[in-house]
């Protein structure tokens, strides 16, 4: 199966509803900032935040090309191949360290050492942004690469205590994303696979997104948000 294509407009729209809500969750604590952005991919989360801090990129090399679409887009951030388990930067470089959508990626058994890397490299006191999917059965039954890829989905219980092992303490942990978020993956993996393009930018559904990726949701999107865990943990 050929590649995906990337599409080189806007990164902000790349971006995405729920790295726009990544961003808002985060922002108060990375203004002014160094931070390390683990699994940058095309630079969406940066293009938010390349203008309150001094913001780090970072992907594997198999990730170059979306990288290259990353360092053209995204020009006040700075964007590095490596392997998050083996880091190139010196201990306690950085304030914050965000890691969106990506823990689920990395390799198998790999999530312990990339945790211990990344407090290698938090400064004393400093901050862990995370989301990944969670094990409800809907977060799983609404997402296509769990039967494709065994795309991995976590628990509570084990999120936590993999930080805990790591030397980090959660602050908050709350779920994110609904129906429309979690059935938004069937959408791209249909024009991904069958129009070999990126998904279009439809305001009408990007609303219905928005109202589930809310910091002030009313009880109907609060009670119908189960797709992701984001959690904030500190060093």
């Amino acid at each position: 199966m050929k590649p995906m294509n990337f599409n080189k407009s806007d990164a902000k729209i790349n971006a995405g509803i729920s790295q726009k809500f990544s961003f808002d969750f985060s922002e108060p604590y990375i203004r002014g900032k160094k931070v390390l952005n683990v699994g940058c991919w095309t630079g969406g989360y940066e293009s938010f935040a390349q203008d309150i801090c001094d913001i780090t990129g970072i992907d594997i090399v198999e990730a170059a090309s979306a990288m290259a679409i990353a360092k053209e887009k995204v020009p006040n951030a700075k964007f590095v191949e490596t392997n998050p388990a083996a880091m190139p930067f010196a201990d306690k470089t950085f304030d914050v360290v965000t890691m969106w959508a990506t823990f689920e990626h990395l390799t198998r058994n790999e999530e312990m050492g990339v945790l211990k890397e990344i407090n290698r490299v938090l400064k004393d006191g400093g901050y862990l942004f995370l989301s990944t999917p969670s094990n409800s059965w809907l977060s799983i039954l609404l997402d296509p690469a769990y039967f494709i890829k065994g795309h991995r989905h976590y628990g509570k219980k084990k999120l936590m205590k993999m930080l805990q092992d790591a030397g980090l303490v959660v602050d908050k942990i709350e779920h994110q994303g609904g129906f429309f978020a979690a059935f938004n993956a069937y959408i791209m993996y249909f024009f991904k696979y069958v129009f070999r393009k990126e998904l279009p930018n439809y305001h009408f559904y990007n609303q219905l997104m928005k109202k589930e990726f809310n910091l002030n949701k009313a009880t109907f999107w609060r009670i119908n948000s189960f797709r992701d865990y984001f959690l904030l943990a500190r060093k």
